[in-house]
């Protein structure tokens, strides 16, 4: 991995000269098409590891901004769904229930994320202090993240009752109403 996002840095030095991909790449400063862009490329690359080890060295590179930098991280979140999704497939309520909940978590965080995006970014700059841009990128990933479990953590207990009901158990659902009822 460390192999691989050095020989990315390598390959992307180049770029600051094309005019064409630092207008590009400005682009993702627009939330919406950055978490686009960084679902897209999470969704084909199958890691959103990968995809902010590529972020970090773009930034790294003076290449990305830290609110774009902070827009494909954020759609990364979401492309990483796929992965999860694809794993339930054929293997009973539970999988696809752990899949939902991992989807509904990343789409509700993602929207919190974008709807507080500059609030956000003004926060990590306060606490990443005189970091580089890719140090801050690295620093709002671990914030965003720590953020959405201390938010989603009091309402497991909800959701899997949600989602008990909305897909019960293959064996419940079989059954009569009125046996259900009793």
């Amino acid at each position: 991995m460390f192999f691989s996002l050095h020989i990315i840095g390598q390959a992307v030095a180049p770029l600051k000269d094309y005019q064409g991909v630092q207008v590009w790449l400005l682009k993702l400063e627009n939330p919406v098409r950055g978490a686009g862009a960084g679902a897209l490329i999470t969704l084909i690359i199958q890691s959103s590891s990968a995809t902010l080890g590529m972020v970090i060295k773009l930034a790294a590179k003076g290449l990305l901004t830290l609110p774009a930098g902070i827009a494909v991280m954020l759609g990364a979140e979401l492309g990483t769904c796929s992965d999860t999704l694809l794993a339930t497939i054929r293997r009973g309520r539970a999988a696809l229930k752990t899949g939902l909940f991992h989807l509904s978590f990343n789409l509700i965080s993602i929207v919190l994320g974008l709807l507080l995006i500059e609030p956000f970014t003004a926060l990590v700059l306060r606490l990443a202090g005189h970091a580089d841009v890719a140090r801050q990128i690295a620093h709002a990933h671990v914030l965003f993240n720590m953020a959405g479990v201390l938010l989603f953590a009091p309402l497991v207990p909800l959701c899997q009752r949600l989602l008990d009901a909305w897909l019960p158990e293959e064996e419940q659902a079989a059954k009569p109403l009125a046996v259900q009822a009793a």
